[in-house]
């Protein structure tokens, strides 16, 4: 399931609207529901903030893959 999937399912079940989550995570509802629509990935930053407003891991809105991997850590060379 898609993020936006995710996060309409999981608001669905908190029993939230739209402008009621926005207003616990701090956007407002047509943001949600651009990312509910799948129109807009959100930054890892905002992705935090939904799951925490909806007292869920983000792991359960974030399939593998949404973000890019950090990059490697860098080799000292001597």
């Amino acid at each position: 399931m898609a993020f936006g999937q995710q996060l309409k399912h999981h608001r669905q079940a908190a029993g939230l609207t739209q402008h009621e989550l926005g207003e616990r995570a701090g956007h407002n509802r047509s943001h949600i529901g651009d990312l509910e629509s799948g129109r807009f990935v959100p930054t890892l930053s905002t992705a935090y903030l939904l799951a925490c407003a909806l007292d869920i891991p983000l792991s359960r809105l974030a399939p593998d893959g949404l973000w890019p991997a950090p990059p490697p850590p860098a080799v000292a060379r001597e």
